[in-house]
């Protein structure tokens, strides 16, 4: 896995890369490559206008804002698994692998919680 720390350097990007240190010590079994982007060009090559940027496998997950930790242990899990991440998943279902599985709700459409079936039970 790769993950890119995007920011010049103030208090906010040094602080990102604490929490993604933490959350990788948290996360068990996932390893990853840390990279810190500092100069502004390529940093807006990534559509970052305000920093700190979080960047993983490619993905910006998070842009102009410190994310707690556990909304970065959940995009490691994700990127990990390729699972949707808990703090992002619309349900409450806890979602491990295969959101759809978990999920409560009767449509069980593919990709219901993904991209929201608007069932109501779960989305």
């Amino acid at each position: 896995m790769e993950i890119k720390i995007l920011g010049m350097g103030c208090p906010k990007c040094k602080r990102l890369t604490e929490l993604v240190h933490e959350a990788l010590e948290s996360v068990q079994g996932v390893e990853a490559v840390i990279i810190k982007v500092t100069d502004l060009d390529d940093i807006m090559a990534f559509g970052i206008m305000t920093t700190p940027g979080l960047v993983i496998d490619g993905e910006v997950v998070s842009a102009g804002r410190l994310p707690r930790k556990e909304e970065i242990e959940g995009w490691l899990r994700a990127a990990a698994s390729n699972a949707p991440a808990a703090a992002d998943c619309c349900c409450e279902c806890d979602c491990d692998e295969d959101c759809d599985d978990d999920c409560d709700c009767d449509c069980h459409t593919e990709d219901c919680c993904e991209s929201g079936c608007g069932c109501g039970d779960c989305c």
